[in-house]
This record gives structure tokens, sequence and C-alpha cells, in this order.
């Protein structure tokens, strides 16, 4: 049997990769955003970032956003 999560368009889609992510954190920081000193605050806010920009790319595109 596959894992569904495999079959995922995000993971099919060759735009979502390491250099968007960095490149969208890179823009927050010259924004002025900053990530929490305290490290188990900013490990949390950097694995809640993922599933966002997944949200904003879906939303940009007009695409259904994840499930609730």
């Amino acid at each position: 049997m596959t894992d569904p999560s495999n079959d995922s368009p995000e993971r099919q889609d060759p735009r979502f990769t390491f250099g968007l992510i960095s490149d969208v954190h890179q823009v927050l920081h010259r924004h002025g955003y900053q990530l929490p000193t305290d490290e188990q605050l900013r490990n949390r806010a950097q694995g809640a970032f993922l599933p966002v920009l997944l949200d904003l790319v879906r939303t940009f595109e007009g695409r259904p956003g994840r499930a609730a």
C-alpha cells in the first residue's frame, strides 16, 4: 500500500524547494521579522513555517487550502 501523503501535489511540485523556503525566510528577515530568541519557541516557529507556506502558495494560485 502506498502512502497517500507521497502523492500530494506539494511533493510533486518542483517549485516548492528549499530555495523557495529560504527566499521567503530572507524576505521576512529583511522586512524586520525575527525568529524568537528562545530555542524552543524558535523551533516551534520554524516547524510551523512549512504548512503555512504551503497554504500561502495554494492561496496565491487560487487552490483550496489545507483541509480543516
